[in-house]
Formats: C-alpha cells, sequence, structure tokens
C-alpha cells in the first residue's frame, strides 16, 4: 500500500470513517508487515504509543471491562494502530452493536493542557482505561487487590496467601497525561507524561524492584530489610526510604536524578560506576556514558509534579520537548533554532497559548496549527 492511501486510510479509521472493506485493508496491511518484518521496537515503546492511541480514539463509555491486546510484533505507530483500535472497536461493536462515532474538533489556536489519564497492562495482557474507571475496586487476584481511590490514584493493597507469586502489571502515560500509583509496599509515584512504570503486584523478595521509564517522582517507603531498586536504560537507583525525582526520556540527551531527602545510589548500568547522592544533589548520565554530580534546586526538578513548567536555563528544543509531551502535539522550527535560554515557570493546566507566552519575553515567536489532523506548534524568531 502507497505511504498516501495509507495516511489517508488511518485517518478515516480514527475518525470512524473506514467502511469495512477499508478497515480490512489496513489489518491485512498489518499482518502483512508483520509477516515480512517482525518485531525491532522495544515492548515499552509499543504500550506508551498504545496508550496515546487509546486517548485518541472516541470514548463512547459502553464498556469499561479490560481489553485484551494479544502479543503481536509491532512494526510503526500505524500498525500499533490498527492493532489497538481494531480491538477497541471489536469490544464496542459486541457490546451495542455498530454505532456512529462522534469526533470533537480540536480548536485550530489552542490546545487544552494534559490530564490525569493512563492505562494498566495487567499480567495476561489486557489493559484498563483507568480515566474510564470510576472509583472503587478494580481488580482481586491472588491475595492482591487493586482499586481507584477518592484522590484517582491506583492503590495496591496485598494480602499475603500461600502458593501464590505476585505478577509484573504496568502503568502507560500517553503524552497529553499524567498518573500517580500506590505500590503494595505504600511506595507512592507519580509518572509524568509519556512515561510507564513496571511493578510486581507485591514485592515478596530481598529487594523491591521497579522499571522505569520516562519521568517519575517517587516517595519511597521505608523497609530497611528490602532496598527499592529502580531500573532504567542507563542506571540503577538503589534507596531505603526517601524522596527523588527521576527522569530518563529517549529523546533527550541525558538521564537525571534528582534527590529530595534520604540518600540514594545511582550506579551506571554500562560502567557500573556509582555515586551516592545528598539532598539537593542531581546526577547527571550523559550519552557518551559520563556521570555528573552537580547541586541543583530539588524544587525544579518536581516542577512538573507540582504544576508547574519550570526552566532553569533551558533551551529551546528542551523546553519545546516538555510542551510536546504534555500537550501530545508536535513541535517544529521555522528557520534557524532560536538560540535562547530560558528562565521562569507557568502553569501547566493553562491552554498551550497562555504557557507560550513565556517564549514571548525572550523574542520567540509561535502558532499553533492543526493540519490534516496534525497539531502543531511552530516556532520561529
Amino acid at each position: 500500500m502507497e505511504s498516501n492511501e495509507l495516511k489517508r486510510l488511518l485517518e478515516k479509521f480514527r475518525r470512524g470513517a473506514c467502511s469495512p472493506s477499508e478497515q480490512k485493508q489496513l489489518e491485512d496491511w498489518y499482518n502483512d508487515r508483520v509477516r515480512n518484518e517482525g518485531s525491532t521496537i522495544a515492548e515499552d515503546v509499543i504500550h506508551q504509543d498504545l496508550a496515546e492511541i487509546y486517548e485518541r480514539l472516541p470514548h463512547l463509555a459502553v464498556d469499561t471491562r479490560p481489553i485484551k491486546v494479544k502479543k503481536k510484533p509491532y512494526i510503526s505507530w500505524a500498525a500499533a494502530f490498527v492493532l489497538l483500535a481494531a480491538s477497541i472497536f471489536t469490544a464496542i461493536y459486541l457490546h451495542d452493536g455498530p454505532k456512529q462515532v462522534q469526533m470533537h474538533p480540536v480548536a485550530v489556536e489552542d490546545l487544552e493542557p494534559g490530564s490525569n489519564k493512563a492505562i494498566l497492562k495487567l499480567a495476561n495482557d489486557s489493559i484498563i482505561a483507568l480515566n474510564n474507571m470510576a472509583q472503587g475496586h478494580l481488580i482481586w487476584r491472588n491475595g492482591v487487590n487493586v482499586s481507584k481511590d477518592e484522590e484517582g490514584r491506583v492503590v495496591y493493597t496485598y494480602t499475603a496467601q500461600q502458593h501464590t507469586k505476585p505478577e509484573i502489571h504496568t502503568l502507560y502515560t500517553p503524552k497529553g497525561g499524567q498518573y500517580q500509583v500506590v505500590l503494595a509496599d505504600g511506595t507512592k509515584v507519580w509518572l509524568n507524561a509519556a512515561s510507564s512504570l513496571q511493578f510486581p503486584t507485591a514485592f515478596d523478595g530481598t529487594e523491591r524492584l521497579v522499571e522505569l521509564v520516562g519521568e517519575g517522582y517517587f516517595e519511597v517507603a521505608p523497609d530497611q530489610s528490602k532496598p527499592f531498586r529502580i531500573r532504567t536504560s542507563t542506571q540503577v537507583i538503589t534507596v531505603l526510604g526517601t524522596r527523588f525525582n527521576v527522569s530518563s526520556y529517549a529523546d533527550e540527551q541525558t538521564s537525571t536524578t534528582t534527590l529530595i531527602t534520604g540518600s540514594v545510589r545511582i550506579q551506571h548500568r554500562s560502567t557500573q560506576e556509582s555515586v551516592l547522592l545528598k539532598p539537593g544533589e542531581q546526577a547527571i548520565v550523559h550519552l557518551n556514558q559520563a556521570m555528573d554530580v552537580v547541586k541543583v534546586d530539588p524544587q525544579a526538578a518536581i516542577a512538573w509534579k507540582n504544576g508547574l513548567f519550570r526552566f532553569e536555563g533551558a533551551d529551546i528544543k528542551q523546553a519545546m520537548r516538555q510542551y510536546a509531551r504534555w500537550y501530545d502535539v508536535e513541535v517544529a522550527f521555522e528557520g534557524a533554532v532560536p538560540d535562547v535560554t530560558l528562565w521562569g515557570e507557568v502553569h501547566r493546566d493553562n491552554q498551550a497559548s497562555q504557557t507560550l507566552e513565556i517564549l514571548g519575553y525572550f523574542d520567540v515567536q509561535y502558532k499553533i496549527v492543526n493540519r490534516a489532523g496534525v497539531r502543531k506548534i511552530i516556532i520561529s524568531k
């Protein structure tokens, strides 16, 4: 299938305007790509893309049961779109029959801020759209109760049972999303946009190990007998009980760990170099594998968790990557990239036009466009 035709069909699919024959074309295309090319993309990337795609599909609120996504090799965002969307449309059709899909247009001149939304992937590969779920009990399995509390958080409670083994769950936030989870040991985690946290439903071994992609703020419950460890693509962070922020996005040049209280040890996964952080210090892991420790204002690192964009010497590309994740939008530059360093803070719960006003102080111009369903912020000098 030609790329232009594929793009046209995917856009129709997203609007709910595909005919049965066009939907079959998309599914045949995906299956053909799977057979001929196999999978080269990591599973965490698959599910982050699925989370984003799920949020863009129309929410008809007709079926909030977990949706099972079959394990298939992943080729691209387009393949993930077909795979997840087909599953959701099938669930809707079986529940209430075919429906006319209504999409709400996005205003060209502005973008809404992100909000609390995420999907939870269970051990059996089912997924739950958490923002669609009401407060109360979600799952009870193998001595683990999963619920959604009055603050909208996912809370895990474990009751020890014989002959049961903890399962692995993963929480994914899309672009334009954030979420909170309370793990079975009482550790609280805030996930920023376009992030994922993989964790066991209970910690029954000699350590408490989780895996992070993207950015998360942790308030670790103390347990001297079981160190808490966070594994990212570049480092392993070991703590006993403390508060800190970890940022490890694939599109950033560095990964950072910023300590608020307590102490943490950072070990580079490749070089095995390790450092012990004190409150107010930040460990920076560079792409060349070098690791530095610097003094910082820790509140700057957790500004996102407190509802702020805070820039302290950020270049324009760094700042716009934060905007792109929070507003679920593409960013492009017209002409040369402005050579400016940004300082200041602005609330994240504003529309994009309000948060982008900070650029005016640095003689940087912007415009928001929506062309063929692609939302974009264009930056110029």
